[in-house]
């Protein structure tokens, strides 16, 4: 019974890691913004899997915090909000791209210059995560 309990175990932790095969990140960077303030993350998100998936937060060691963001116009003046998660649907994508949806990554830690690359953990509804490489590009390189 005990070598069961474990096995039983053992899968039921694998689960959340088998699932992010089904998750890809393309196109990931981050727009330099120097000294200390803000700066935006960009990607697309595809979702190989046959279930939808909710993206609602991330995290990197590289940020004391991340927030999903989108940029909206109201009547012809932009302005952002923050958003509670992003669906990825079943066989679909989600793009995350300037003037759109994006992460704020703020309280940088360290500087970082263009060419630099940042890891951030994407986090999802159903306890998934999946870390990409973001790299630091410059303003005029969207």
């Amino acid at each position: 019974m005990k070598h069961l309990t474990l096995i039983l175990l053992l899968m039921a932790a694998a689960l959340p890691a088998r699932a992010e095969r089904f998750i890809d990140v393309h196109d990931a960077w981050i727009r330099h913004i120097p000294g200390d303030r803000p700066m935006a993350g960009y990607f697309v998100l595809e979702n190989r899997g046959d279930a939808d998936r909710r993206l609602v937060g991330a995290s990197s060691a590289g940020f004391g915090a991340i927030h999903l963001h989108e940029t909206v116009d109201n009547n012809g003046t932009s302005s952002m909000r923050p958003l509670e998660s992003a669906m990825v649907p079943a066989g679909g994508r989600a793009l995350f791209e300037p003037g759109a949806r994006h992460l704020m990554l703020m309280q940088r830690r360290d500087a970082l210059e263009v060419g630099d690359e940042v890891v951030i953990s994407l986090e999802f509804a159903d306890g998934g995560s999946q870390s990409a490489v973001f790299t630091i590009k410059p303003v005029w390189q969207e």
